[in-house]
């Protein structure tokens, strides 16, 4: 049977998707904040990135735990966030020196991340409660053949590790590499060269992304209202955005993320308690993560949106590159036909 969304659009529903109260939203997060408290309180590791890294997995089992009861695994979309801000909380609230120039300004680059996301994008679990799922979940439970959120294939494949324990994995490799900036007994090397660009990467990508949704929000704003009434989340805008960044990458807010995370990257390398190769390979991880990402939002765009073929055969993936490499990439991620 053939997966039937009830809503449309960025944000869509299963026949079974719950509705998630904003308490119950609240208590999710707020649970989430003081098992952290409750983890480096009582480390479970005497190693800091061990302790990070099982606090990050035990709090998004109690994410999913929350997803399960209320049928809606819609409620992790905000952890990914979150949870790079509490370890780095806790990071340096336990650690036994006082934090370093770099470790200031790593915080305050990881602040406004935070704040850019969350006053451009307001979750409405914190004051209406939600009801609809990102589309991404109902596009993976389809491609394993299932046509509702019910089942353990569902709960443990696509909502379980595909929805929850792999993003939070996904960040963790750009996030542990920074680690050793907030917990170090000893100062690092001193600012340099290397700092410059790391706050230019992370501020750079922070701006990227903030231009980017601005301009989407806007268009999809003009080009929806124009058709139908109702929420721009829930439905599907058949036209396609070529205004600010989006003329020369076809999804720059995944650009300035991956770039957000290099900086910060840089600066762990920067301090000298990671290699380049260590601490890239988890940026390569997450760029390749967002290019497949951006074909699966692209093979979406081609069934939505009349003439995105001509788009992508003019207008890179992420990077803007000689555009015969962005298509063998196309070609690997979407053998689909294109029209």
């Amino acid at each position: 049977r053939i997966l039937s969304s009830l809503i449309m659009g960025r944000e869509e529903r299963f026949p079974s998707t719950g509705y998630l109260p904003a308490d119950a939203c609240w208590l999710c997060y707020s649970l989430v904040a003081l098992a952290y408290v409750l983890a480096f309180s009582a480390p479970l590791h005497l190693d800091p990135w061990y302790t990070g890294l099982a606090a990050c997995m035990l709090t998004t089992l109690l994410v999913f735990f929350f997803a399960f009861a209320y049928r809606n695994t819609g409620i992790y979309d905000p952890y990914w966030c979150w949870y790079p801000l509490f370890s780095a909380l806790a990071w340096m609230a336990t650690a036994t020196s006082m934090p370093s120039a770099r470790g200031c300004y790593t915080l305050g680059l990881l602040l406004m991340w935070f704040m850019r996301y969350h006053v451009q994008w307001p979750w409405e679990g914190w004051t209406r409660g939600i009801c609809t799922e990102d589309w991404r979940y109902p596009m993976m439970a389809k491609q394993l053949g299932l046509s509702d959120s019910t089942g353990p294939k569902y709960w443990i494949l696509v909502s379980l590790l595909g929805s929850h324990l792999v993003p939070t994995l996904l960040v963790w490799f750009v996030l542990a590499p920074v680690q050793k900036i907030w917990t170090a007994d000893t100062l690092g090397p001193g600012l340099g060269l290397l700092d410059l660009f790391a706050i230019a990467a992370s501020l750079g990508g922070v701006a990227l992304q903030f231009v980017a949704d601005r301009t989407l929000h806007r268009f999809r704003s003009r080009s929806i209202r124009s058709d139908t009434d109702g929420s721009i989340e829930t439905h599907v805008c058949s036209k396609t955005c070529r205004e600010g960044p989006w003329g020369w990458s076809r999804h720059p807010n995944y650009l300035g993320e991956v770039l957000f995370w290099l900086g910060m990257d840089l600066a762990a390398i920067a301090d000298g308690w990671t290699t380049f190769g260590g601490s890239l390979s988890g940026i390569l991880i997450y760029a390749c993560f967002f290019r497949i990402s951006a074909s699966l939002m692209d093979k979406r765009s081609l069934r939505n949106r009349p003439g995105y073929a001509t788009v992508m055969k003019e207008v890179s993936a992420l990077i803007p590159c000689p555009m015969f490499i962005d298509s063998a990439i196309d070609r690997v991620l979407i053998p689909a036909p294109r029209d």
